[in-house]
């Protein structure tokens, strides 16, 4: 019998609980955030080396442990590479530099990881748009063919809980249904900093006030609204507190436009790189571009297409 440090390794598999999958669903495609993926399948501590093959193993056992907790029958990855133009996502900022606060500090074998699993898996790279338009768009078309349960989003990233239907949170594996297209947000003041947490659209009309730090989009810098003497900071609290009487798709969108507008009219906007002043429609439409989870993934003005449906429906 095998023994380490005394100890009986033999005696200790009966006492390890078995892994639990639910029921594969078949055709559920999970489609995977890869960038992600890569990043940690690709990463080494300072003064360590990590072998390339360990790296496609512990690649090889995330997407499969991913797909069987996500009673899905296939995977697809998608993926970001550095020559993609992020959907003129760079182009379309105006309040800010887009994603100005990034890192050039990446793994070594970063790209070597992703080139792999563009190779080793149903994948793409996609060049016009990022991952994350990538796998918003493939849910939307599932759903728009009446097949909300054959696809899931599988992604750490936030941003993609504005897409209606199936998601698998990254971390504990729980799946979930975003239920209504608009969903819901509410405040976690689970810890000091609080933070707006939600699913469907209204996490989309939250972060049209916040913005998105993570990829340097501003959101509204300071807010206006009539009930309030002077302008303040949107942070969490605010937005939340802010969007609590929107219930619909059409309120949320008439009343973050007369945020902007009234913003535009008090603060004024400018272009963060030439410093000139930018009309407050043009600002709304840009961070609703930069914030959008595309529904059709190479075209930049789909959200201005879903803006015409809400108020035409």
């Amino acid at each position: 019998m095998p023994v380490i440090n005394g100890i009986d390794t033999s005696r200790l598999g009966p006492m390890a609980p078995p892994v639990l999958y639910p029921e594969e669903v078949p055709g559920r495609v999970a489609h995977i955030d890869a960038d992600f993926l890569a990043y940690i399948c690709s990463y080494e501590r300072k003064d360590e080396e990590v072998d390339f093959k360990e790296m496609q193993s512990k690649c090889g056992n995330m997407v499969e442990n991913f797909r069987r907790k996500a009673g899905a029958s296939s995977v697809y990855l998608h993926l970001t590479p550095g020559s993609s133009d992020k959907g003129d996502r760079y182009n379309i900022a105006i309040q800010k530099e887009y994603q100005a606060n990034r890192s050039d500090d990446k793994p070594r074998y970063l790209h070597l990881v992703r080139e792999w699993m563009s190779q080793h898996y149903a994948a793409t790279m996609h060049q016009k748009c990022e991952a994350d338009d990538g796998m918003s768009s493939e849910q939307y078309t599932a759903i728009a063919k009446d097949e909300r349960d054959l696809s899931i989003i599988i992604s750490k990233d936030k941003d993609l809980t504005m897409v209606p239907g199936l998601h698998m949170d990254w971390d504990s594996y729980d799946v979930y249904d975003t239920g209504t297209d608009f969903g819901e947000i509410r405040l976690d003041e689970s810890t000091s900093t609080k933070k707006v947490k939600g699913y469907g659209h209204s996490f989309f009309w939250a972060q049209m006030l916040f913005g998105d730090t993570a990829d340097n989009i501003q959101g509204l810098p300071m807010v206006y609204p009539p009930n309030l003497s002077k302008g303040k900071k949107v942070g969490p609290v605010l937005a939340y507190s802010l969007l609590t009487g929107c219930g619909t798709n059409k309120d949320a969108f008439e009343y973050v436009k007369s945020l902007y507008e009234r913003t535009g009219s008090v603060l004024g906007f400018k272009h963060w790189q030439t410093g000139e002043t930018v009309p407050w429609q043009r600002v709304f439409i840009s961070e609703a571009q930069l914030l959008w989870m595309r529904r059709d993934k190479h075209n930049p003005n789909c959200v201005l297409q879903w803006f015409k449906e809400i108020n035409n429906g």
